[in-house]
Formats: C-alpha cells, structure tokens, sequence
C-alpha cells in the first residue's frame, strides 16, 4: 500500500508539473505572439458609393493585420449625418441607411477607426445620398476647402495643392487659383481644375508664408478658402565675402594642407561646452555668443570688462580660498601678501631659481589651477568659427601645440588674462597667457583669420618696496616651436603692448624652421612686436599699422615702439604695408644680431623710420614665396583692411 501511495503522488507531481510548462510556454508563446502583432493598415470598400434617398449600401472594412488578435471596429458619419444612419458599426460590415428629403444630392462622410495590438487607425468612405423623389435638384457648388501636399517646401521647392468642394446636383465646378499673400515669394501654375502646383521662388534669407486663395464657381454662386504654405530661406549669397567651414587656408598655412574630413560637428554657447567639444579631433566647432572662460557655472572670476583696478568678483574670492585651503580669502588678500614677499631681485621661476620668495610655490599652484580654468588644448584637425558679429572667448587662453590643420576664424578675443602673474628679476609681475599661443614641435598647417584680439583692462601697480607693474597681459599671438606652415591672416589686434612674438629666444633653432605669413591685418594701437620675429622666414604682406596717441597701452604708452622686429636668423618679406604715423620705428632690429636678420622691404608706405643698422637690409626677397598671391598696393591695401579685418565684418555660411 505504501508503495502504490508514493506512485501516486509522484504521478501527481509529473501532471502538475506538465501542467505548469503547459502553462507558462502557453503565456511565453501569448507574449511572444502578442509581441508581433501588427496592424499596418485599413480600407473600406467600396470607398465610394451612391444611394437612393432611403436607400441602403454594405461597407467593408478591410484589415491589414498581422497577429491572431481581434480587432476592435468603430464606425461614425463625421459630416453629413442629417442624410444618413449607420446600423451594425461595431463590426467589419456596416449599413448605410439614406435619409436625406431634400431636393439635392448630399454627401456623408463615413469613418472606420480600427484598434489593434496598441494600434489604431482608420479609414474613410464617401456615401452620396440622392435627392428625395419629386423634389428639385438644384446644381450648385456649397463650400470648398483648400490642402497642400507639404506645408513647407525649400525656397524654390514645390507642391501640389488640392480644392475639395461641396455642391449638390451636378454642378459644372470653374476652379481659380491666386496668391492672396507673398506672391513674391512663390507662383502658381495655370489651373481652372481641382488641383494647382505652388514653386517657391524665395531669395531672402528668411523663412517666408504664402497665402494661396482657391475660389470654386457653378457659373451662379462662387465659394473659396485659403491655405498657408511655408517657403524656405534661401542661402546666403556668397559674394566672396563670406567665412565657410570649406575655405583653403592662405599663405604658408594652405601649403601642404590636408582638409579635415570632420566627425564631430557642435555649436557651443557656454564654457562646459566649448571644453567638451575640443576634447575630439576631426571637430568643426561654431560658438555662438561670448564664453566666459572663468565661468564654471558659478558665475565669472574676471575683473568688470574695461575696469580700471584689478577688483573681481565675490566668485573668484571664493575660488581662491579654496585653493588656498582660506590662506587667503579673496583675490586682493593674495595681491598684498605676494606683493608683500617680492623685491626688484626677486626672480620666481618656475623651475631652477634661487632667488625665490616665499611665495613662489604658491604662486605657481594658483597659475596652474588658473591656467586648467582659461586654456583651451586643441587636437588637430579642427576648426573654430565664431557665429555673427560677437561671438568668441573673454579670459581665455588658445592653445596649440604639436598639432596639424587647425583653423580659427570670425572669433573675438578679449582679456587673456593671467591673474598670478609671477615677479621676475627687475621686470615686475609678468603674465604667460596669450589669447593664442602656437608652439610644440610638428605643429603645421596653422590658419588664425578674420579674429580680432584685444585688451579692455588697465595695466595696475603694487607696492612691492617699489611700485612695480602688475601685468595681466602677456601676447596676443605667440608663437614659439618650431612650426611650420602659420598664417595669421585678416585679423584685427587692439590696444596691446607686447603683441606677437615669434621665436622665444635668439639663440633658438635654425632660419628656415618657422614659416610664417602676416597678411592684411590690422595692427591698430598696438605698441610693439608687430611680429617681433626670429628665426624663420616671415612673409609680411599688405598689412595696417596704426596707433591712436589718445589711448594709454601697456604702462602708459602714448606711442608705439616699433612695428616689425627683425631679431636674429629673421628673413623678412616686407611686401606693400601701410605705416602710419605715430610709431617710433616701422621697422628695426637688435644691434647685436644686426648680421644675422636680413629685411627686403618693397612698395610700402613708411610714415615712420627704419633703424636700418639693426638689421641687414637685402635688395630682393631673402626666399622664395611658394604659394600663389595677388599683392595690393600699400594705400589699397589700408583701404582694404580698414573694411575687412577683424571678427564680424564677414558672413558666416555654415
């Protein structure tokens, strides 16, 4: 008995658990199958009919479907349901019943929406009603209504427009056509039918509406409606001035220059932004607006754009506690102490001093945390354009270096600046950041065009045994390294001391290492290095110089210094500029490598002097250009930068 009790209770447990598969591969298979069904569309037949005045029709809903399910039907008349019933709407068949006593044929429009696995759609029939016996049939047209086939077409795009009317009898129906609004912008095609093709014709830059009138006529009564359709901006007209993402580089920069194919393409409002967007390379990056480079998310560390002290903001106090552990709880607290602890021999290098103050190593741990804030580190192949007339970067530092096929344009640079500047021995509190640095080894193929670069702030002083300078600023546009193919090309750089200097050190590199192109740009109120260059050779071509003896630069200079500066190694190319007054010499050089920079110098207009004893002065061009050019003469040449250099004076076309 035993025996035969345990067979039967594992009998009952292989049911149960036949049972139990059963079960739950009968509700994977639901899942699976519900999972696949599908309704991808509805019909009804026949979708036109026509019915006596109390006659009747069949209407058939036709299902495509995919899946075992059963669909759920749902039948209405959606216009003209005085002249009409439906019976047995809640299935795939439906009954039209007609009931129309009046003296026209009327038309009922009939709707089947079908819902199926989460999916509904529908389907629409038109049922024409006759006219009740003995009554009067009148012809004629009731209403019309106007579609197109696209709400918005480009600016010299197309589409078809359709005029539905209502009427009663058999109407001969006249169709016009007109452009009640913006027939500027597009034109009809000839038409008298149902149906007119509108073609834009827009050549503004701005979307456009046109307004389209369709009036319907029995030859007694006419009806009309209208429709709007959208016609599309055009593109800018390129004219040649005009800044794309596709320009070839000029100058030395173009030779050799292999276009990016870009991968990454953003537009960049903000600081985060800009940050995330150059971590890639092959990046066509567009800023739109003014970044504050200081600004984290917190607000800007930066003195006031234009301010005449160094005071900042409640936000760069804050940051420099933190990064002092509140040594110092605000930015005037840390000037005082460093002032404090420097003399007139003290010489805070970075590495390799002696004669260090106190503060040195806190100097430079503020300068680096400040420099991982301001400073840009682009990879190769990409390109920066600024949107518009003011777009660009202020309190940011650019830094290229060891890279190819970099383009900067239409960007405004403002206030590069170093807010730890470092005490050197007999020279005050010097600044290292430049609004573009270019240096590094294999860097090539560099175009810096249409950017204009400039200072708003006011060089301070500090009590330091002396009163020394408190400099915030250091280069515009430096370049150091031995790069190869740099133009800097169209830009205009403002209300600057040390401007551009090429080379670091006289005693640096060989005279065919750097090339370099400097070509129509404007050097307005910049008091020297206009480039300092060295070591290398310099094509100067059709540039500006200017200096308003109004403005105060740098530590109070009312005057510029010099213009080009040929050092040592320099071969320049002094090709038609314009020097205007008020520089002390438009070009000199360095009595001691006098021997070794050679300046051919040839169609400009010199309103300065030249120390000429300060540089080998040569009768012909001291290498040969390899790049193709059209040279202005110096007095085209100030007419034309005046016009054209500098950040939004040219268009963007992206």
């Amino acid at each position: 008995m035993k025996k035969n009790s345990q067979k039967r209770k594992f009998g009952t447990i292989l049911l149960s658990l036949a049972a139990l598969f059963a079960v739950l591969f009968s509700t994977a298979a639901c899942k699976t199958d519900s999972d696949d069904d599908e309704l991808n569309s509805v019909t009804i037949s026949p979708s036109e009919a026509t019915i006596n005045a109390n006659g009747q029709t069949s209407l058939y809903a036709n299902v495509d479907r995919k899946g075992s399910g059963t669909p759920v039907y749902k039948w209405e008349i959606t216009s003209g349901g005085d002249y009409a019933t439906l019976k047995k709407a809640t299935s795939a068949n439906c009954v039209v019943t007609g009931k129309n006593t009046t003296a026209s044929a009327q038309r009922v429009t009939v709707k089947c929406t079908v819902t199926f696995a989460s999916t509904t759609r529908e389907a629409k029939a038109i049922v024409t009603v006759s006219a009740a016996k003995g009554q009067v049939v009148e012809n004629k047209v009731t209403s019309v209504s106007v579609s197109a086939g696209k709400d918005s077409i480009d600016c010299n795009g197309s589409t078809t427009l359709t005029a539905t009317a209502e009427y009663s009898g058999t109407p001969t129906i006249t169709y016009t056509w007109t452009i009640s609004e913006g027939g500027e912008y597009a034109e009809l095609s000839e038409s008298t039918t149902e149906t007119a093709t509108l073609t834009g014709k827009n050549t503004t830059t701005a979307e456009q509406t046109v307004t389209v009138k369709v009036s319907a006529s029995d030859g007694t009564n006419s009806v009309e409606s209208t429709c709007e359709v959208t016609v599309g901006a055009a593109a800018a007209v390129e004219t040649g001035n005009v800044i794309k993402a596709s320009d070839k580089p000029i100058g030395f920069a173009g030779v050799n220059y292999a276009m990016p194919t870009f991968t990454n393409f953003v537009t960049v409002k903000t600081r985060n932004e800009l940050m995330n967007a150059i971590k890639k390379e092959n990046s066509l990056i567009y800023i739109d607006g003014m970044i504050d480079m200081s600004d984290e998310g917190n607000g800007s560390k930066l003195p006031a754009e234009g301010a005449s002290n160094i005071a900042v903001s409640s936000v760069m106090d804050s940051w420099i506690a933190s990064k002092t552990s509140n040594a110092y709880k605000t930015y005037a607290a840390w000037v005082e102490a460093y002032a404090a602890v420097c003399k007139e021999s003290t010489d805070d290098k970075k590495t390799g001093n002696s004669g260090n103050s106190s503060l040195c190593s806190m100097v430079w741990t503020l300068n680096d945390a400040w420099k991982s804030v301001i400073q840009l580190n682009l990879k190769s192949n990409t390109t920066i354009i600024g949107l518009g007339n003011n777009s660009g970067i202020r309190g940011g530092t650019i830094s290229i270096n060891g890279i190819k096929n970099v383009v900067i344009r239409n960007l405004t640079l403002v206030d590069a600046i170093d807010m730890f500047p470092h005490h050197e021995k007999n020279d005050g509190f010097n600044a290292q950041f430049d609004c573009i640095t270019i240096q590094g080894s294999n860097t090539a193929n560099i175009w810096i065009d249409h950017c204009t670069m400039k200072d708003t702030l006011v060089m301070q002083h500090v009590q330091s045994g002396t009163k020394e300078k408190w400099q915030n600023y250091d280069g515009l546009c430096d370049i150091k390294g031995d790069g190869k193919g740099i133009t800097v090309s169209n830009c205009h750089m403002y209300h600057h001391d040390k401007t551009m200097l090429v080379g670091s050190d006289d005693d640096e590199g060989d005279n065919t290492v750097r090339k370099l192109s400097i070509i129509n740009n404007h050097f307005d109120t910049c008091v020297q290095r206009l480039p300092m260059a060295r070591n290398s050779q310099f094509h100067v071509l059709n540039n500006w110089y200017t200096f308003d003896k109004t403005q105060s630069v740098g530590d109070g200079k009312t005057k510029g210094d010099y213009c080009i500066g040929a050092r040592k190694g320099a071969l320049i190319y002094s090709e038609a500029n314009y020097f205007d007054s008020n520089m002390q010499y438009s070009i000199r050089g360095d009595e001691k490598t006098a021997s070794t920079a050679k300046v051919y110098d040839t169609g400009s207009v010199d309103k300065n002097t030249k120390k000429t004893n300060e540089y080998t002065a040569v009768d012909s061009a001291p290498f040969t250009v390899p790049y193709s050019y059209e040279p202005m003469t110096a007095e085209n040449a100030k007419t034309y930068v005046a016009a054209n250099a500098g950040a939004g004076v040219w268009t963007v076309v992206k």
